[in-house]
């Protein structure tokens, strides 16, 4: 869930919405929750105790730099209770984040695949639902945007849609392409609402490519984030002198 406030930031966005906020200017401190896919925030709602329990996750990690993310689906019903200026979302989650289930206790967590050691104790401790099931995707980003309206009432939603151009794996651009359509057809029930994409033949790789991120196809060339930075200001949701 992303959602920005005059005075403070709640979201669910991962590296996409954060660069492509970073371009928007000096905007206020977040509180988000990057990997909270909308499935698994929905059961937090309404089932409190399974949340995340980053503690019991934290050995299990392949990526130390997850952990941290962890924490923010654990702590997600902390967040702010009044109104946002806006809710800012961007697909990540839905799109590539998998969920994993504590055989026993029966609470939840969701990150990508690679961002966990899979030891013979993890999948002795953990069942691996994997990716949302795509036939599910409707009704899960139906209730969660209820679930908005309800809470915040009829503040402006943006979504922005991460490039799957550079992503070779079939499942992913079918998986991009079925979360733009359901967003797509749902944004005329939640007005205002704006869905927000870039043009393939924009997205590239970037100019730099960080070591071990060589052939990561979720990171994109300047243009792309000024692109949809831009898509943004459109909205008329932010306004330049707030940028």
């Amino acid at each position: 869930m992303e959602v920005l406030f005059k005075s403070m930031d709640t979201g669910r966005y991962a590296c996409l919405g954060f660069d492509v906020l970073n371009l928007l200017g000096s905007l206020p401190p977040a509180f988000n929750v990057q990997k909270g896919r909308v499935d698994y925030l929905l059961d937090i709602i309404a089932n409190p105790d399974n949340h995340a329990r980053t503690i019991k996750v934290d050995p299990f990690m392949a990526r130390m730099d997850i952990v941290p993310l962890i924490a923010q689906e654990e702590h997600f019903l902390s967040m702010p209770k009044h109104p946002p200026s806006f809710v800012y979302m961007d697909s990540y989650s839905e799109l590539t984040d998998q969920l994993f289930i504590h055989k026993n206790k029966q609470w939840k967590f969701c990150c990508n695949y690679t961002d966990l050691n899979h030891s013979a104790q993890f999948s002795q401790l953990f069942d691996k639902s994997g990716l949302l099931p795509l036939e599910e995707l409707e009704g899960y980003y139906r209730c969660f945007f209820k679930y908005i309206r309800e809470t915040y009432g009829n503040v402006p939603i943006i979504f922005l849609h991460f490039p799957v151009k550079l992503d070779r794996r079939e499942k992913f651009k079918t998986r991009h392409r079925n979360i733009l359509s359901i967003v797509n057809t749902l944004a005329k029930a939640f007005q205002p609402f704006y869905s927000i994409t870039v043009a393939d033949d924009i997205v590239d790789w970037p100019e730099e490519r960080p070591a071990g991120l060589e052939n990561f196809p979720y990171h994109y060339n300047a243009i792309t984030y000024k692109t949809l930075a831009a898509a943004v200001l459109r909205t008329g949701v932010i306004s330049q002198d707030e940028c």
